[in-house]
């Protein structure tokens, strides 16, 4: 999905800005809100083109169906247009804003579906032959629900969408050491189950 087509309802009008009263134009006709409202539109662009996988599966991990995770990021990328002044971290808001956009939508509809792996890595790894790939992958989809949701968000935020430990410690508002121990035992979990089934990977 492209950014204008999330946008497009505001374009429309359809969702209402929560704009303060008008204020004197700039130049050239334009007031500082749309110039503001222009400058937020741009640094939203470039972040969906750039992190829009990484937005979606950090939704994902969450949400267990892609479909509500496209919403996640589609809610959190309408709620970040609508605001008046961008924030300083725009990347670091926008991944808050998805998970916790997720979050809201797993409370409202709980279904219950198994992790898609294959949609959040690329698995399996290339020693992996094709004849087995189902194989390893419905091992991985196990491996990964045996996982704590700390362990396995950790992983899929590090290794899926590319975040640092220390983007990951201020989004989940930890210590950095919680966030590492959460990733490091989780990945020894998923080489112990996956060795008995596949060999070192």
């Amino acid at each position: 999905m492209q950014l204008t087509e999330i946008l497009r309802p505001i374009d429309h009008g359809i969702v209402e800005r929560d704009d303060p009263a008008p204020v004197p134009l700039a130049k050239g006709g334009v007031t500082r809100s749309e110039r503001c409202m222009d400058s937020i539109r741009k640094q939203l662009e470039t972040l969906y083109d750039v992190s829009g996988d990484a937005f979606f599966r950090c939704a994902l991990v969450i949400t267990r169906n892609a479909e509500m995770a496209e919403d996640a990021v589609h809610n959190a990328f309408q709620n970040a247009f609508k605001l008046n002044k961008a924030p300083k971290h725009l990347k670091a808001y926008l991944y808050r804003s998805v998970r916790n956009a997720a979050i809201d939508l797993v409370r409202k509809d709980a279904r219950t579906e198994p992790l898609p792996a294959d949609a959040l890595f690329e698995v399996p790894p290339p020693q992996v032959d094709s004849m087995h790939r189902q194989e390893f992958i419905h091992d991985f989809n196990r491996a990964l629900e045996k996982l704590s949701a700390d362990e396995r968000e950790t992983i899929v935020q590090h290794l899926a969408s590319h975040m640092t430990f220390q983007e990951i410690a201020d989004l989940r508002k930890r210590s950095m050491g919680t966030v590492t121990s959460w990733y490091r035992r989780g990945i020894e979990k998923l080489k112990l189950h996956l060795k008995d089934h596949h060999g070192p990977v």
